[in-house]
């Protein structure tokens, strides 16, 4: 699983996930989407992506605000 930082305005707005196939449609996440929030948790740098994961754990849901083909969609998952 690879993140890379998506920059708009000169901020990074969210992360491209891209590889772990598997570990990305267990959350409802396709190669390439630009992830802008896990769990109302902003995706702004790859320490954050870190917290937020970790969170999962403990979490029943996971609720991803998404950029994918150019428009923003919420793709909400049940982790249990």
């Amino acid at each position: 699983l690879s993140l890379t930082p998506v920059y708009a305005d000169g901020a990074v707005r969210g992360l491209r996930v891209d590889g772990g196939a598997d570990q990305l449609s267990s959350l409802g996440l396709e190669p390439g989407d630009v992830v802008l929030s896990l769990n109302a948790a902003p995706l702004t740098s790859e320490a954050a992506a870190v917290r937020a994961f970790a969170l999962l754990d403990a979490a029943d849901m996971a609720v991803a605000r998404v950029l994918r083909d150019g428009n923003e969609i919420t793709v909400e998952t049940s982790l249990r």
